[in-house]
């Protein structure tokens, strides 16, 4: 039973969240056209300009060539960004999924993960935007979960071009060093995968180094985030602040305590250690950082089910429900009332620009 609700199940919640997001795809923050302007200037004359508030930093030069390339197509470039951005989205609900699968080894746990970070507000917000940022988690998720399996080459590969987006995936990719050196038994297969690891995440970085040299651009890549995020208020910080707390709680007894067919506690400190780092950022940036976050936040919430009952149990799944109907909800009241208003503004600003 569990495998027919996956099967059929977690296509449905994508192609719900897609539609859903697509209600919003005339929302369009002002970060948008800061990124349009830059793959235009790649398109034109190979370069980058310097991003505005930060003079030393690049706007996501990766993000700014899937632009450049639909310009040098003659495709429209703001459609593009948006098609991407949705695309994108879509595929962090996706890697929810496989993320919470290999954590949890709970495939009804983790469509329950997936469901509740589908019907987040925030991605819900970003999805429509032609923010690099669906781009970015896609990356830096991706990276997690080849993390995970113990594909340290395809987990560089990602957090190297994630680093393309935003620098914050080298803290990422330190992360993923420390974890190839925890778990590895042999000393020489330790070195070999660390030395093996550095030069796939070189590969994608170096040729961006070479272009900086080259361009005199900006060195290091800055995410241009949304930078429409609603004021904080009441219930967007319960819908953060209880999730995290429940995590929190779990996230330690699954450290203190090896569950049947669960990962090692080394693993698991090793993504607590990831989710903090962007937390970290989160409170030292913005709002978009704390996507990155959301995921691990919301499946070890979901851990808790298996602390409580026996896993697998009618039980448990009737308590895992409960519990991400309360995530849903959680998530439904903070999109309501505190992100859509702040883009139903955004949306009667841009038409009103369109006008002029």
């Amino acid at each position: 039973v569990v495998l027919q609700v996956v099967r059929y199940g977690l296509p449905l919640v994508i192609l719900i969240f897609y539609v859903s997001a697509s209600w919003s795809f005339s929302y369009t923050p002002d970060s948008t056209f800061l990124s349009l302007r830059m793959a235009h200037s790649l398109a034109s004359d190979v370069t980058l300009g310097n991003l505005p508030v930060h003079p030393d930093a690049a706007p996501n030069p990766l993000w700014a060539c899937f632009l450049a390339f639909a310009t040098i197509l003659g495709l429209d470039v703001l459609l593009a960004a948006k098609i991407f951005s949705l695309f994108f989205s879509s595929l962090v609900v996706l890697l929810s999924y496989l993320l919470a699968v290999e954590i949890l080894r709970d495939r009804f746990l983790a469509f329950c993960a997936s469901l509740a970070v589908a019907t987040g507000g925030l991605l819900l917000q970003v999805a429509p935007s032609g923010s690099p940022l669906p781009l970015a988690l896609t990356l830096v998720l991706a990276g997690l979960f080849f993390m995970l399996r113990n594909d340290y080459a395809a987990s560089a590969l990602m957090l190297g071009l994630g680093t393309l987006v935003t620098w914050q995936a080298a803290g990422a990719f330190l992360l993923l060093l420390l974890d190839a050196w925890v778990n590895s038994t042999a000393a020489q297969r330790r070195v070999r995968t660390l030395l093996f690891s550095a030069i796939v995440y070189a590969c994608m970085v170096v040729p961006w180094v070479l272009f900086v040299a080259l361009r005199s651009a900006p060195l290091v890549p800055w995410l241009v985030g949304l930078g429409d995020y609603p004021r904080p208020s009441l219930i967007s910080g319960a819908a953060a602040a209880i999730p995290a707390l429940v995590a929190a709680a779990a996230a330690v007894g699954m450290t203190r305590h090896r569950y049947q067919d669960s990962l090692p506690r080394r693993s698991h400190l090793v993504v607590i250690l990831w989710a903090c780092w962007f937390i970290v950022c989160f409170a030292m940036w913005d709002w978009d950082f704390y996507l990155f976050a959301l995921p691990v936040i919301v499946i070890y919430a979901l851990s808790s089910v298996q602390q409580l009952v026996l896993p697998r149990s009618a039980t448990a799944y009737a308590q895992a429900l409960f519990l991400t109907g309360v995530l849903i909800l959680l998530h439904q009241l903070s999109f309501n009332q505190a992100v859509k208003p702040g883009m139903s503004q955004t949306e009667q600003d841009t038409g009103e620009l369109g006008e002029v």
